[in-house]
C-alpha cells in the first residue's frame, strides 16, 4: 500500500469502527476488518504498518479499543516475537500507543509476550 492507500485506509477504518454495525454504511466499509484480520495473519508487516498509521492520525477511544481487541491482539498472538521489540519501542515514545496496548487482552498470546506487553502499557494496565 502507498502513503494515500493507508491515508485512505485510517479514514475508513475509523469510520467503519463509528458506524453502526445495522448502518447500510457499514457493509460498505467492512473491507477495512477484512483487510486487518487478513494482514494479522498473512501480511504482518502490512498490519502493523496500519496500526501505526491509525493510532498516529485517530486518537478516538472506540477505534482504538477496536484496534487493541482485534488486529493488535492477533498481530501478538500470531507474530509476537517477531514484533514485541517494536511494540515496547512505540510504547516508550507514545502515550497513545499505550492506551493502545490497555485494551489489548491476553487470549491467545505467549505467556512471555504478554509479560512485555504488560510492561511496555506500565502505568495503562488496567486490563490483565
Amino acid at each position: 500500500m502507498n502513503a494515500t492507500e493507508v491515508k485512505s485506509f485510517v479514514s475508513a477504518y475509523g469510520e467503519f469502527v463509528r458506524t453502526p454495525i445495522d448502518a447500510p454504511r457499514s457493509g460498505a466499509l467492512f473491507w477495512t476488518f477484512d483487510l486487518l484480520a487478513d494482514a494479522a495473519e498473512k501480511n504482518p508487516e502490512l498490519c502493523w504498518r496500519l496500526i501505526e498509521a491509525v493510532v498516529a492520525r485517530d486518537s478516538d477511544e472506540q477505534v482504538l479499543a477496536a484496534l487493541a481487541a482485534g488486529p493488535m491482539e492477533d498481530l501478538l498472538a500470531r507474530h509476537g516475537p517477531a514484533f514485541i521489540e517494536r511494540i515496547e519501542s512505540r510504547a516508550a515514545q507514545n502515550p497513545m500507543f499505550r492506551h493502545l496496548l490497555a485494551g489489548v487482552w491476553r487470549n491467545e498470546i505467549a505467556q512471555d509476550i504478554w509479560e512485555r506487553v504488560v510492561a511496555a502499557r506500565g502505568a495503562d494496565s488496567s486490563r490483565v
